[in-house]
């Protein structure tokens, strides 16, 4: 899944998490099937399928719940980022930061930056999303770098940083180009 979303390989990136969650569902692997759903579940965030994601990020939940586990919110962060959900996003970024950090998660933090600049950007608050998209641009090895690139050029354009965004343009078009797709 990685690699897809690195490659901007949107079908891929459904693709390989529903193998993960039939794997999962087959072997009855209550482990790996919250990973499994909310990765799943992230994929179709980006897509714009917000119910069918909701639908699985609630199983994960309750499967977490009944086994007393948790899962980063990876997929349920940014669909309260794209639907403008302040408050759900604000309780999600409590929840998540603690857990990150007490699991040395790199990718989670970096979720929390992308989720913070797409709601900040879709509110209007540009200088904010431009602090989030930054810091988390800052951090290429991480999963969501790329993602990140869009958030940024619509910030730093609204904020006057044509430069910032012009570069950041040139590092989108480059890895858009790679993937071969639209």
């Amino acid at each position: 899944c990685h690699a897809a979303i690195i490659a901007w390989d949107d079908q891929a990136w459904r693709r390989l998490p529903a193998r993960h969650v039939m794997l999962a569902r087959e072997a009855c692997d209550q482990r790996a099937l919250p990973v499994a759903l909310h990765s799943l579940a992230a994929a179709l965030v980006w897509s714009g399928d917000f119910g069918t994601a909701r639908q699985l990020i609630t199983e994960a939940e309750s499967i977490t719940t009944a086994t007393a586990t948790t899962v980063f919110p990876y997929a349920a962060l940014p669909l309260a980022a794209w639907q403008g959900d302040h408050t759900e996003v604000e309780r999600l970024i409590r929840a998540g930061t603690h857990y990150a950090l007490a699991r040395g998660e790199g990718m989670g933090l970096a979720s929390i930056d992308f989720a913070t600049a797409l709601l900040c950007n879709g509110l209007g608050r540009y200088k904010q999303a431009l602090v989030s998209a930054r810091r988390g641009n800052g951090h290429p090895q991480e999963l969501w770098a790329n993602l990140f690139l869009p958030e940024l050029i619509e910030a730093a354009t609204h904020c006057g940083q044509t430069r910032e965004a012009a570069d950041a343009l040139e590092l989108l078009k480059d890895g858009a180009h790679a993937a071969g797709s639209d």
